[in-house]
């Protein structure tokens, strides 16, 4: 890949990578659950130590860090996370983009001859495969949350009609039992 080429690739990761960081952040402080602010936000640093890593790649290169125009990228970005409806179309939004860079890695991958920069996007597309399966998880999570409460397996309703029934054949024993007073 030549040093021009590798330039422009540096900084389209910085970009995804400030983006990323930034969308997580803004999903972490919309999420109510402490669990999943808690990955969020270590998502959230792992994308920002990423974004450092290859920004000072790209200055070692001779490109300008921060990348000119960064600002208005992760305006778009934050608005994008901050008008989903709730916290599990947040994670399906970051998860899209986290597919799409995943994509965006492997691409790179095939043309990168640098070892440092090998590395480097190596790096980046092993956790960026860890955030898939960490958001995967916890949609997984939440989706069995919203689907209501179960005890041994099996859902609330359905215990309660066998509790109400259980109860009916009991007070119709007690009282087919009793004897009669007349």
């Amino acid at each position: 890949m030549a040093n021009g080429n590798l330039i422009r690739a540096l900084r389209k990761i910085v970009e995804g990578e400030h983006l990323a960081a930034n969308g997580l952040a803004v999903a972490a402080s919309k999420a109510k659950d402490l669990d999943l602010q808690k990955i969020l936000s270590d998502l959230s640093s792992k994308h920002e130590t990423n974004a450092v890593a290859a920004g000072t790649k790209l200055k070692e290169l001779g490109g300008k860090y921060p990348v000119p125009g960064l600002r208005d990228t992760l305006k778009k970005g934050w608005e994008a996370v901050a008008t989903t409806r709730n916290t599990a179309d947040s994670i399906k939004f970051i998860q899209q983009k986290e597919r799409e860079s995943v994509e965006g890695y492997r691409n790179i991958l095939k043309k990168v001859k640098d070892e440092r920069m090998l590395g480097l996007v190596a790096r980046n597309l092993a956790d960026n495969s860890d955030n898939l399966n960490a958001l995967g998880d916890k949609l997984k999570q939440l989706k069995g949350k919203k689907k209501g409460k179960s005890f041994l397996g099996l859902p609330k309703l359905i215990w309660v009609t066998a509790i109400g029934a259980a109860i009916g054949i009991i007070v119709k024993r007690r009282l087919s039992s009793e004897p009669s007073q007349s």
